[in-house]
């Protein structure tokens, strides 16, 4: 005769770990993307039953074909997929190698960024509706952690400066590390959950605190064809942590039409970067302004937001955000010469802020060479 409920045992934390290193090659001959999936647990089982469902190839060239999506010369190759699976401690491993002649469009040179993000957290994290509301209580999938991490290595690869981000909300832990040695960097996203449902109370803090987790998702690194030749930008990180994977969460339906038409916050980010550094500033303006609240705790963002600001006479604005970049990173030269040169665009100190580049005294882009 039963007397109480039996009380369950506390479900083993289910890990997921997707690992992407991507090999550069300019030449177009050695470029490969290597993917090695590890589950455990009740995702162990989950791809377990996906292989059984669609067959190994097809699971495979599905991966392959997701990855294709941002890289359009990636030669999918399924064939090359290895898969270690053991049942008796419920861990399954897979592993694929893919040619990829570049980073970019097939008709181009490779570009000078490198440009992805952490997609494979969602192959275990959920996916929702931040509009949506709730008066019941939303399900997460819990124990979990996912791990998605990026290794982009080869000649054309710039180190970074290495960094951590962290941030937590109701039901979860989210973090960045950055690592970085010569020719290579990596960086390391991680999902945890901390609790197995969130109330219909904490819906609103939940979705506002995922997004600005998922703002950090995103991966930009340089692959410059050539060293920049100004001071400040020879020695300036890159853009490591750009905007999510959530366009439209931010800003208004002008900057989501200019978004879309840049592929996408990343790539805006980098064609910002680009018309600022070549000084077409009202092509950088217009992409830095629209892409700018997903950047506002980026220093080198907002230099080049005041950079184009200036040029485009926004003054007001560009004041603001070099305010912003001093809060970011204290005692940095940067800011104060791009200070000099919106005192120059407002006929404050002459043609003097030049100065600190190179001796003859012409105004020119802090994110051009000073030549001449």
């Amino acid at each position: 005769m039963t007397e109480a409920l039996i009380e369950l045992p506390v479900p083993l934390c289910a890990e997921l770990t997707l690992t992407e290193t991507f090999t550069l090659d300019r030449r177009g001959t050695a470029g490969n993307a290597d993917q090695q999936l590890h589950a455990t647990g009740w995702l162990a089982d989950e791809v377990r039953g996906a292989i059984l469902n669609q067959g190994l190839r097809q699971f495979a060239k599905n991966r392959a074909d997701a990855l294709k999506q941002r890289f359009p010369v990636l030669i999918p190759t399924p064939e090359s997929t290895e898969i270690d699976d053991n049942a008796d401690t419920n861990r399954i491993a897979l592993q694929s190698l893919h040619p990829l002649p570049t980073w970019g469009p097939a008709d181009r040179k490779p570009p000078d960024f490198f440009s992805y993000g952490a997609h494979g957290l969602f192959l275990a994290v959920e996916t929702i509706d931040p509009q949506e509301q709730r008066t019941q209580p939303f399900q997460l999938r819990h124990p979990l952690h996912a791990r998605h991490s990026i290794v982009v290595r080869g000649r054309p690869v710039k180190k970074l400066k290495a960094g951590t981000f962290s941030h937590e909300g109701p039901g979860f832990r989210y973090r960045v590390d950055i690592r970085s040695r010569r020719r290579e960097v990596r960086i390391d996203y991680q999902w945890e959950s901390t609790a197995s449902e969130i109330t219909a109370e904490q819906w609103s803090a939940y979705c506002q605190a995922r997004g600005i987790a998922l703002e950090r998702a995103g991966a930009q690194i340089h692959t410059p064809t050539f060293k920049p030749a100004a001071v400040f930008l020879r020695v300036l990180p890159v853009i490591a942590i750009v905007g999510g994977l959530s366009v439209g969460w931010f800003g208004n339906a002008e900057n989501n039409r200019i978004l879309n038409e840049a592929g996408g916050v990343e790539r805006a980010a980098s064609r910002a970067f680009e018309h600022v550094k070549r000084g077409e500033f009202t092509e950088g303006y217009k992409l830095a302004t629209a892409i700018r609240s997903n950047y506002r705790n980026n220093f080198e963002m907002q230099t080049v937001f005041a950079e184009a600001a200036i040029r485009t006479g926004h003054f007001a604005e560009a004041e603001e955000a070099l305010e912003k970049a001093r809060s970011l990173r204290s005692g940095e030269p940067l800011p104060e010469l791009l200070q000099a040169a919106l005192f120059e665009a407002r006929g404050v100190l002459g043609k003097r802020f030049c100065l600190a580049v190179r001796p003859n005294p012409k105004p020119c882009s802090v994110w051009r060479a000073c030549s001449g």
